[in-house]
């Protein structure tokens, strides 16, 4: 599963909690490893947030 970003594109928050319980219900249901088959390519959108934040949200998929 390749994810191309621009998950946070409306989110005010920025915690991408949204996105990670989407992507997390998703792989289960296509009965993939997330650690093995997901890979994320940030968009524009989530270049914005400092690295240190996405690095403890994609951890925490």
């Amino acid at each position: 599963m390749i994810v191309t970003g621009d998950f946070d594109n409306y989110s005010k928050t920025k915690t991408f909690e949204k996105s990670a319980d989407f992507l997390k219900r998703l792989m289960e249901t296509l009965e993939l490893e997330i650690t093995k088959d997901l890979f994320i390519v940030p968009g524009n959108h989530d270049c914005c947030t400092p690295i240190e934040e996405l690095e403890e949200v994609i951890s925490s998929v």
